[in-house]
């Protein structure tokens, strides 16, 4: 579950889908929305490295989650994302978190995720 929320706590964006489909549903609600996306606040039930660096590349920089990959937290600290999460986990075992483990460039990885994306 992945809700985006205004700087008054005010719900915009909403979406139920599974891996990083609600992320990228969430960019194209971003190029409509009048709101700046660094002043936006989004929740996602489960971040790891591939959904930090999205939310870094759409310029949002404040996250909250239920579950929080450690390897996604030296991307949040490199991109000034604000972060609160009610349980770390080491590792996601997700074949994404292993493609992306050693990039830092948020826009390096959207690319290659779209390239995912289009391949399946």
């Amino acid at each position: 579950m992945l809700k985006l929320y205004a700087p008054q706590q005010q719900l915009l964006f909403t979406h139920n889908g599974r891996w990083l489909y609600p992320l990228l549903a969430l960019q194209e609600y971003l190029q409509k929305t009048v709101h700046p996306p660094n002043q936006l606040h989004l929740y996602d039930y489960l971040v790891g490295r591939a959904a930090a660096l999205l939310v870094a590349y759409y310029g949002i920089r404040k996250l909250s989650t239920d579950i929080l990959s450690q390897r996604a937290i030296p991307i949040l600290d490199k991109y000034g994302i604000h972060y609160s999460s009610l349980r770390k986990v080491a590792r996601l075992y997700c074949q994404t978190e292993e493609l992306l483990a050693q990039e830092e460039q948020a826009a390096a990885a959207y690319k290659s995720i779209k390239s995912i994306v289009a391949l399946a």
